[in-house]
């Protein structure tokens, strides 16, 4: 493993030389896996500026309007509209010219500097997986290759009152991109189905040859791919134990979310969205719709009695941050906060967060 010493700062053209010395080193041998991690699409948006904004002319995503933040300014939460850094409005520091006074998303222009911060870390990823790509094919390795392009998590950029960052178990934060590249293999070009990244490491491993070992929660899905057949899953269940304590079951078309624990943040014990509706989760509509509520519910407690009845499970992980306190950054905190919702204008909202006692242990 190499590490570039920026502790999580570094940008692509900082990890990029560490991969062409390694392919260079490594060219010749066979059977040679390589990892490479970009963070620049992360938090806090810090592609050089001189590589330029390619989205400038471009207009913010429609679907977040004035109305809509004027609305999320009413509410709290680190990461929130009013505090986008986290907990304070302290201002990005010089190194951060694309985020330059930009405390608080309280405007549509506030949306378009903060939005295209992340649209260029991700154009500027692109650019180095093209640097990579152009690597493999003057080695000749590019068409032996399997390639495998996806992340860690995906970010809320507004959505569920959260901006750049991974705080929930909705589909925003979960939906991840996954392209594949395998040789000799004759796919569709895009399937639209429901899996988990476990099931990557289960293909990879299938496929090659070698044993998925039982206690893998991830399956092989290359045979289906090869098929040209639907894959994928009928539900998924998706679980938040690091800035929340959340259980999401993605099932037809809907996004069902449980809150056991807020992270300090706005959030109700059940909500219910349209994922094709509503996909920027604008909409709580678990009160309208009882009978979906009871079968996602349903869905995670059958998923639950399946986990905790494998041999190799010893405690249910959000249990264990719960017995905690809940997500580490929230212990210790409230009494600050509290008091920087009163400084702010948002007094109102201490009662809210005071309410909702059972969805937190500060």
């Amino acid at each position: 493993m190499y590490n570039p010493g920026f502790r999580g700062g570094d940008r692509a053209d900082q990890v990029f030389p560490f991969v062409e010395n390694w392919l260079g080193d490594n060219e010749q041998r066979d059977n040679w896996f390589l990892h490479v991690n970009f963070w620049d699409p992360h938090t806090p948006y810090r592609t050089p500026i001189e590589f330029g904004n390619p989205f400038e002319n471009e207009p913010a995503p429609s679907w977040l309007t004035q109305e809509f933040i004027d609305t999320q300014r009413k509410s709290y939460g680190p990461h929130s509209a009013c505090e986008p850094l986290g907990y304070s409005a302290a201002s990005p520091p010089d190194w951060l010219p694309r985020l330059k006074n930009l405390t608080e998303i309280g405007k549509l222009t506030d949306y378009k500097q903060w939005i295209d911060g992340y649209d260029v870390g991700i154009r500027y990823s692109d650019e180095y997986v093209g640097k990579i790509m152009e690597l493999l094919k003057d080695q000749g390795l590019y068409e032996d290759t399997i390639i495998i392009i996806s992340s860690d998590h995906g970010e809320n950029q507004g959505e569920l009152n959260v901006y750049g960052d991974h705080a929930t178990a909705c589909h925003i934060t979960n939906r991840v991109p996954m392209i594949i590249k395998w040789p000799d293999s004759k796919w569709k070009k895009e399937y639209n189905s429901l899996i988990y990244q476990t099931d990557i490491a289960a293909t990879i491993t299938e496929r090659l040859g070698l044993k998925v070992p039982e206690f893998w929660d991830g399956r092989n899905i290359f045979n289906n791919l090869g098929d040209n057949e639907k894959t994928g899953r009928d539900f998924l269940v998706i679980s938040q134990n690091a800035w929340s304590c959340q259980r999401a079951v993605r099932f037809n078309n809907w996004t069902l979310i449980n809150t056991y624990h807020t992270g300090l943040k706005d959030f109700p014990k059940t909500m219910l969205f349209d994922y094709e509706k509503d996909f920027h989760m604008m909409n709580n509509i678990a009160d309208e719709k009882p009978e979906i509520v009871k079968k996602g519910v349903e869905l995670l407690e059958v998923w639950h009695k399946n986990m905790m009845q494998d041999k190799s499970t010893k405690m249910d992980p959000m249990e264990t941050v719960l017995k905690e306190g809940g997500p580490f950054h929230t212990r210790g905190i409230l009494q600050y906060y509290l008091n920087r919702l009163k400084e702010s204008g948002r007094g109102d909202m201490v009662k809210v967060i005071l309410d909702r006692k059972e969805l937190y242990d500060y």
